[in-house]
């Protein structure tokens, strides 16, 4: 099978699975929250909880550009040098907003083909493709489980990585075994899958603890595991296909994993916010790039 037979396949399959997982996952929040209705409307957050959301969206929006980093990294890694990082970094940004697209994989294919288009061919974009997406997926775990035994939920949804320190050393023997594997079998430079990895470990502390910042500003006692669960949402949302930009399964999977310490209505309204914060963020990448394209490679 081809790159680009596979890549085909792969959209399929998401159009497929949209109307089975997103719509359950989407109708399970909803109903918890037509459930929750009255104390949702008893919820008084801080005054300033709009603001500071404001804040953390420009934040997770800068953040991105940590993902992009990887993304360039990896594309290097895989044989696909020569676009300076400008340029990658505003193709990155600018086919973000794709990723709302039904099938969850608009971003990667309009991202793919963009740069096919600027001598990259199939096997290099659909190799850096595979590199980038493990790579987030094991990166993500380690920093959610890392998260997650520091600092323990009460009424923990996640006992299997809580005070378990042999989920956190299975998930860096994962990484290192990886990190190994670019390095031998692709001769790429330690400092360049270092620093790839080093760039999504900052962006997913980031991402979580913006979770964690919203939950505090209507929970008080709100503890940074919080932070660990929202990583764990993203792994959710990343890896099934049909959600656009990750939306239902992330929330669903949010809202189980934080609402025994959060409670049912404070947790949908943290959860709403955050999608907010989320998707204003990506906004601020998507104009970033568009700006970056102007400019010279």
């Amino acid at each position: 099978m081809t790159e680009a037979t596979t890549i085909t396949a792969l959209t399929r399959l998401g159009r497929r699975l949209l109307p089975v997982i997103t719509v359950a996952s989407i109708g399970f929040v909803g109903w918890v929250a037509v459930g929750n209705f009255n104390q949702l409307a008893d919820l008084r957050p801080r005054s300033d909880a709009l603001a500071v959301s404001v804040l953390f969206a420009a934040i997770y929006g800068g953040a991105l550009f940590l993902v992009a980093e990887n993304w360039h990294r990896m594309l290097r890694v895989a044989g696909g040098g020569g676009l300076g990082r400008r340029r990658n970094f505003g193709i990155f940004a600018d086919t973000q907003i794709a990723k709302y697209l039904p099938g969850n994989v608009g971003h990667l294919l309009t991202r793919h083909f963009r740069l096919k288009g600027e001598d990259r061919t199939h096997a290099i974009l659909f190799r850096a493709f595979l590199f980038e997406s493990a790579a987030m997926v094991v990166t993500a775990a380690l920093i959610a489980g890392l998260f997650l035994s520091l600092f323990p939920m009460s009424d923990s949804q996640t006992p299997w990585i809580e005070n378990n320190p042999l989920a956190l050393l299975i998930g860096a023997a994962v990484l290192i075994a990886g990190y190994a594997a670019l390095i031998f079998r692709f001769r790429a430079a330690v400092a360049e899958v270092t620093a790839a990895l080093a760039a999504l470990a900052v962006f997913f502390a980031l991402s979580g603890l913006a979770f964690y910042g919203i939950s505090k500003l209507i929970v008080p006692q709100a503890g940074p595991g919080l932070a660990g669960l929202a990583v764990i949402a993203w792994i959710a949302g990343f890896v099934v296909p049909g959600a656009p930009g990750g939306l239902g399964p992330r929330e669903a999977a949010l809202l189980a994993l934080s609402a025994p310490s959060l409670g049912e209505p404070a947790a949908l309204l943290a959860i709403g916010l955050y999608r907010l914060t989320t998707l204003v963020g990506d906004l601020i990448c998507f104009g970033v790039g568009r700006a970056l394209l102007r400019g010279p490679p």
